[in-house]
């Protein structure tokens, strides 16, 4: 059982005729989902509308959620999750404060996420293709970023594929319109309100036009490069961490001896015991990981506090990273809330 992000636009509309096609020579059934985010009046109900009665037309099984987005992005402190079902309510999942885009990009995850469990799905996929990949690129090198950032959108990650990375925005259309098929247009696309329309309409244009036709493509094909750079350094993370990390409760502490490994393989290992303890990566710098490297040839007891209520502190030998008790205090909270709900 697959389930496609149905948004009712060119990319996943395409996918989905693409899908139903191979349902049976592959051996898997389709479903689809929609997310209305609430935020385009009539015309987020038309493309829901339009997103069913396609699903309709080729008996393909469609669920539909209504996410209130503007809600979520202004709620600051906030929990949200998606229920069963086409309602949304509240479960319990903190959230910071969130912009529209950030909000939008949030719900349709948890929306999905929740859809496929409900449904059985194997795997959930997304229509995003080569010029996505080019302005998630580009905007997370704006905004700085790590190889990981660089290779975000992955053909495949956990059970999340995207069939549709190794084409264009233009082939796609070229595909609906040799077919036929019709989709609908969102028309906010067309803003330059979001920060990654900027870049589609300005950005892209300008390296596609001036500087190379395939700067896309080109750029799809680096991402998947440090990809594979990406998930050779986790290998090797693996086993440092094996080498030279203890856990301790609400702890992890580091040996001296990890200080001898390269400088990258260093802030690897400090970046996966950061996220083991806050639960994620966003908002780990490089100058949290070089701070956290530093204390090595810092005298004991000098410490540096970083994110998510973690604080490095130099020990004999060791450097002990922990988690301070008001986070893990509101961190329980949060999750007898969640499981409450759940």
């Amino acid at each position: 059982r697959v389930l496609l992000g149905l948004s009712g636009g060119a990319d996943s509309v395409c996918l989905f005729h693409l899908l139903r096609e191979l349902q049976e020579p592959l051996g898997f059934s389709l479903l689809a989902v929609h997310g209305n985010h609430n935020l385009r009046g009539a015309e987020a109900g038309r493309d829901a509308a339009f997103a069913e009665n396609l699903c309709r037309e080729y008996d393909v099984p469609f669920y539909l959620y209504s996410c209130p987005v503007e809600k979520i992005s202004k709620k600051k402190g906030q929990y949200w999750s998606p229920t069963t079902g086409a309602k949304w309510s509240g479960c319990y999942l903190y959230r910071k404060h969130l912009s529209t885009e950030e909000a939008g990009r949030a719900a349709r995850q948890e929306v999905f996420a929740a859809c496929a469990k409900e449904q059985r799905a194997v795997k959930i996929a997304l229509a995003h293709h080569q010029d996505d990949v080019a302005e998630t690129m580009l905007h997370h090198l704006a905004r700085g970023t790590s190889l990981a950032g660089l290779a975000s959108l992955r053909p495949v990650r956990g059970n999340v594929i995207r069939p549709l990375l190794c084409v264009g925005r233009k082939e796609i259309r070229q595909e609906l319109e040799s077919r036929k098929c019709s989709w609908c247009e969102d028309s906010t696309n067309a803003e330059d309100a979001y920060t990654r329309n900027g870049i589609r309409h300005h950005v892209l244009p300008y390296l596609t036009e001036e500087v190379n036709p395939r700067a896309a493509a080109h750029m799809a094909q680096t991402s998947l490069d440090l990809l594979e750079t990406e998930e050779y350094l986790e290998q090797q993370t693996d086993q440092l961490m094996e080498r030279y990390a203890s856990a301790e409760k609400n702890a992890v502490v580091l040996r001296d001896a990890v200080s001898s490994e390269a400088p990258l393989l260093q802030r690897y290992v400090i970046r996966r015991v950061l996220e083991q303890l806050a639960g994620k990566r966003k908002d780990l710098t490089r100058e949290h990981l070089e701070s956290v490297r530093e204390l090595f040839e810092k005298q004991v007891g000098k410490s540096v506090c970083l994110p998510y209520g973690i604080a490095a502190v130099r020990r004999y030998e060791t450097l002990r990273l922990e988690k301070q008790g008001v986070h893990l205090k509101e961190e329980r909270k949060m999750r007898r809330l969640s499981e409450n709900w759940a």
